[in-house]
């Protein structure tokens, strides 16, 4: 607002100031003309000049400025405001007249100026944009059309190097386009592909319907069967897509399959032929297996024959000590002859399940020495274990002389015991059998490693077979533990 107040001051001031010099400079040259002159040379000019610059008010300000100046210092009486003849009303009349519209006049061709200069800087400014827009139109243009020139030799170079024949049919079948790569591919030129007229001489009949490509767009992986001018015939797959490329309106991209499918033809008689092999080992590893079985079956039936050799042998016997050395050759030869009933029972004859065994073969000693195990109580702590047959014997036998020799003298002079048996595997992959009774323990001073009975001897002899840790303890009962690794390092 001061801005606006200071403007109209200055433009007001301004008219005033050049109308008393101009007011000066009439009076200067009638004092040196010495003469009259017209007032208007001297106002005139001004005012319009004051119109045009500062506008119509500023202008009628210097108009009636001038007036008043003349009337005071011009017009007789000088010195005052007033008009002496009609004459001279008349004159300021006119004068006021022209004066005001000399002001009009200019105002109104300040406005148009100024309009005028606003559609020429409206106009030029829409040109400029226009120019920009159309500079920017012509870079992108050329931007474009290089892009498509770049696109074009792409597209060319790599059609010209692809192992894959293409072409562009119309409707008909038609060539539009023939891919130059043809010559290196199928022997033949551009011209003489051109020259078969329709591609079906090319390709065959019947490879497709058209109705087809108009519903689907696209159909994928033909079969067809290209023959090359030496007369060479080809595996191809064929795909066919509906396009718009000059006029042409079918795309074929022939793709050679001829090693491929060789290729197959070799890995399919290769597979058959790995067939006939697998069922010939299968048949053979069935015929062994059987084998294999009858030989456990046989090994189980002699340990038993033995066994009840033994045992006749130690029923026909008087002399207790005897008796008492063959029916312990009857539980060792018994607790062999469990390991192969257990693998010919096992649909894997590598390994048995040792828990399993472990607890048929303490059934068996608990029935043959019924009368010494009546008042002893069998705990079985057992988890599943598998072990290989060379593992399985050893520890077999070992578990039959540790649970045989408990039965004989752990609870000798007692009415009542208990034994408990363990076995386990641990997460260092090594098994644990543990034999434990409440009975008499170990005598003192008793050295299981010197003993000359045969029983625990054996246990030393399959234990270092193992490669087994054994640790036995006498105190509150016997306890012996041994361990060795599941499977031989």
């Amino acid at each position: 607002m001061m801005n606006i107040m200071v403007n109209r001051t200055l433009r007001y001031g301004s008219a005033v100031v050049f109308i008393i010099a101009a007011f000066f400079i009439r009076q200067a040259l009638v004092s040196l003309f010495g003469a009259e002159l017209p007032h208007w040379i001297t106002f005139y000019p001004v005012i319009m000049c004051v119109a045009l610059m500062a506008g119509l008010g500023p202008g009628i300000l210097a108009t009636f400025t001038a007036v008043l100046l003349m009337d005071y210092f011009v017009f007789p009486p000088v010195g005052l405001f007033s008009i002496a003849s009609p004459a001279q009303r008349l004159s300021l009349t006119v004068f006021t007249g022209m004066g005001l519209f000399m002001s009009v006049v200019a105002e109104r061709y300040r406005r148009t100026h100024d309009r005028l200069e606003e559609l020429v800087e409206e106009r030029t400014g829409e040109l400029s944009r226009a120019n920009k827009e159309l500079k920017a139109e012509v870079e992108e243009r050329k931007r474009a059309e290089e892009e498509l020139r770049d696109s074009e030799s792409l597209l060319r170079i790599t059609l010209e190097n692809i192992l894959d024949p293409v072409f562009i049919t119309d409707d008909e079948g038609r060539f539009t386009f023939i891919c130059a790569n043809v010559y290196s591919i199928l022997g033949y030129t551009v011209e003489e592909i051109g020259a078969m007229g329709n591609i079906s001489k090319l390709l065959g009949e019947g490879l497709f319907q058209l109705d087809d490509l108009k519903s689907r767009r696209e159909i994928r992986n033909i079969d067809c069967v290209i023959a090359r001018k030496d007369g060479c015939l080809n595996d191809y797959l064929l795909t066919v897509k509906r396009v718009s490329i000059k006029g042409g309106t079918i795309l074929y991209v022939c793709r050679d399959i001829t090693d491929r499918k060789l290729a197959d033809e070799t890995l399919r008689e290769a597979y058959d032929e790995m067939t006939r092999l697998v069922e010939a080992q299968t048949m053979d590893l069935k015929e062994k297996e059987v084998l294999l079985r009858e030989i456990h079956h046989r090994v189980k039936n002699n340990m038993q024959v033995i066994s009840s050799l033994v045992g006749l042998q130690a029923d026909n016997s008087t002399d207790e000590t005897v008796r008492s050395v063959l029916a312990d050759v009857t539980d060792r030869v018994h607790s062999m002859a469990l390991v192969h009933e257990k693998l010919y029972q096992s649909a894997n004859f590598a390994s048995i399940d040792f828990a399993e065994y472990a607890n048929a073969l303490l059934c068996y000693l608990w029935h043959v020495h019924s009368s010494e195990a009546a008042a002893v109580h069998l705990t079985l702590d057992m988890k599943p274990v598998s072990l290989p047959m060379d593992k399985a014997v050893p520890c077999g036998l070992i578990l039959n002389e540790l649970a045989g020799n408990t039965l004989k003298h752990a609870f000798r002079g007692r009415d009542k015991g208990e034994v408990t048996i363990s076995i386990f595997g641990d997460s260092e992959e090594r098994i644990h059998l543990c034999v434990k009774d409440d009975g008499v323990g170990l005598p003192e001073g008793f050295d299981w490693l010197q003993t000359q009975t045969l029983g625990l001897n054996l246990v030393q002899l399959l234990s270092r077979q193992l490669a087994a840790d054994v640790e036995v303890s006498g105190s509150n009962g016997t306890r012996f533990e041994i361990s060795f690794a599941r499977s031989k390092d």
